[in-house]
């Protein structure tokens, strides 16, 4: 039988509420899992960098996302940490939209995601499993995140330079799967394919606990 060691904690970040266990930024809730290593006898394949629905991380993506949806939630990012194929670190973000995340979604979800990872085996290494909220500093990834936050400030960190720049920060006019397109002060409309971008977040005011 397999033992989980469970850890639970609030975020401390501006406007966490520690009293309900819910953010009203969406950032508090933090579930942590920890899976034990015990060997198997399992033949591992070695992933290859292909499409992402064929890599590793697109395989726990479709197991991990519906398991969100049937609690009410959108699964928003997942991250891999450590060697390819042997990740140490299962960092899974999910989202409600509005209303936050509180300590019991993630709770409930370490425990099913866990669930259903150990019983698929993708994965034969010790990981830690981690759930949070994205946070209201959020990265963005795909198309519908930029589409959904049309009109906000965001900041763009870039593999190479666009219009002599590596570091763009713009009000987001417009976004599909090729480009964002961002109005950028002193410079007006800038647009930015999205294989330039190494990193996107959305910037908050923490002055007043809203976006910019």
């Amino acid at each position: 039988m397999r033992a989980c060691a469970r850890h639970c904690a609030l975020e401390h970040y501006v406007g966490c509420s520690a009293s309900d266990g819910l953010s009203k930024v969406g950032l508090p809730a933090f579930f942590f899992r920890q899976k034990p290593h015990f060997p198997k006898y399992i033949q591992t394949q070695r992933m290859t960098p292909q499409s992402e629905e064929n890599s590793l991380k697109g395989k726990i993506w479709s197991l991990l996302d519906p398991v969100a949806a049937d609690e009410g939630l959108a699964l928003w990012d997942l991250q891999l940490v450590g060697a390819v194929g042997r990740p140490q670190r299962i960092q899974v973000f999910v989202d409600r939209g509005e209303g936050g995340i509180s300590l019991d979604d993630c709770a409930s979800l370490s425990r099913r995601m866990g669930a259903v990872l150990d019983v698929e085996g993708l994965i034969s290494n010790a990981y830690n499993l981690e759930v949070s909220s994205p946070g209201i500093e959020r990265t963005l990834h795909r198309a519908e995140h930029f589409q959904r936050y049309l009109g906000e400030t965001v900041r763009l960190k870039l593999g190479y330079a666009v219009d002599g720049r590596r570091n763009v920060v713009g009000r987001l006019q417009g976004a599909s799967e090729e480009q964002v397109e961002l109005d950028v002060t002193g410079v007006g409309l800038l647009a930015v394919p999205k294989e330039a971008i190494r990193r996107a977040n959305l910037v908050v005011s923490f002055a007043t606990g809203r976006k910019e």
